[in-house]
Parts: structure tokens; C-alpha cells; sequence
């Protein structure tokens, strides 16, 4: 460097380890960073006072509160949906949403209550567990054409994902949600 020049002031720039978008994906340089595959947000009904709550899935295990009433959003049960609800829950979930279609006279839905029930207490925080009376519920579940229940069918995104006719043991529900939950897949032949 030539003695007689002056040297300009050095800027550096200087970032705390919470400004790197890949150790704190949430804060970058002040500004806040979505990741669509964290997203954990669904609409649902309240059971006791029938509002309407956007519910952050993530924090089941937390409790949240229906905004209205303020007793607790129970995630780890399945919901249970019928003709106003169906839709909005499903379309409005950035999780998966599983669906049980079932009939309080169907003997194999009987058998299979207690593994959606495990499941929903499995999946708390991951996925929405519901159920759907078609007995009740008929123009919720007459766009799915379902022929035999009980049917299982996994939404993500608001449309089919998955489907499989007949009763199923919990390892079998929770396969189906795990294969299901991140791809493309459309049906599952179980044997």
C-alpha cells in the first residue's frame, strides 16, 4: 500500500448467529422467514361453543383454548365433523387431516374406534384426526362416492390423498398416515 494514500475506514459486516437463515430459519437480518413445511395452522370448531379458532397444531400438547369460550381445543381425540364443519376443516388445514368414515351401527368401525382414538393421541401436534358419521353427514361424504365403511381417507391440502376401505388395526392407520403425510401417492392396497 503506497505510504502517501489513505486508507479507507474497513466496514464489516457483522451477524449474530440468530441472523443465518439456516440455525434460525424464523429471524433474518430482521425480517421474518416463512417455512411452508412448518406450517402447522388448521381451522376448527370449538365442541362446546361452536366458534370458530385457527389453531396452531404444534402446541396440542400445550392445550390451546377455543377464543370464545376458553376451554380447551382437544387435538389428541378425534374431531368429530359433520355437514357444516367438514369442509372448512379440511380445506382450511396446513396439516394432514385423516378422516374416519364410519356408522354408529357398523360393527367394524366399532372395532376400529379404539385405533383411531390411539392414533389421534399419536398424532397430536403432526395431523388432524376426525371422524365423520355418514349416517349423519350425508352431503359431507357424498362428494367421496364411499361404498363400504369404515373408509379412511387422508386429505393434505385440502384434497384426497390417500383412501382405504375397511377396518384397520393402529399400525396399519399410522402407516398410512406416515406414507401419506409427504407424497403423492394416491391409494394403498393393503393385503
Amino acid at each position: 500500500m503506497d505510504k502517501g494514500a489513505k486508507s479507507l475506514p474497513e466496514h464489516r459486516l457483522q451477524f449474530a448467529d440468530t441472523t443465518c437463515p439456516k440455525r434460525n430459519p424464523e429471524k433474518t437480518l430482521g425480517a421474518t422467514v416463512k417455512d411452508d413445511s412448518a406450517a402447522t395452522k388448521a381451522t376448527l370448531r370449538c365442541q362446546f361453543c361452536q366458534s370458530w379458532n385457527r389453531v396452531d397444531v404444534s402446541r396440542a400438547h400445550d392445550r390451546p383454548k377455543c377464543g370464545s369460550c376458553s376451554k380447551p381445543m382437544l387435538l389428541d381425540r378425534p374431531l368429530h365433523l359433520d355437514d357444516e364443519t367438514f369442509s372448512r376443516t379440511v380445506a382450511e388445514s396446513e396439516v394432514p387431516v385423516m378422516v374416519d368414515f364410519y356408522a354408529d351401527w357398523c360393527g367394524p368401525c366399532k372395532m376400529m374406534a379404539p385405533a383411531v382414538d390411539q392414533l389421534a393421541a399419536a398424532y397430536a401436534g403432526k395431523a388432524i384426526v376426525a371422524k365423520v358419521n355418514t349416517d349423519l353427514a350425508q352431503r359431507a361424504t357424498a362428494p367421496f362416492n364411499i361404498r363400504g365403511i369404515p373408509t379412511t381417507i387422508v386429505f393434505r391440502g385440502g384434497k384426497e390423498s390417500a383412501r382405504q376401505s375397511g377396518a384397520m388395526p393402529y399400525q396399519m392407520l399410522a402407516s398410512m398416515m406416515d406414507t401419506f403425510q409427504h407424497s403423492g401417492i394416491r391409494s394403498l392396497e393393503f393385503t
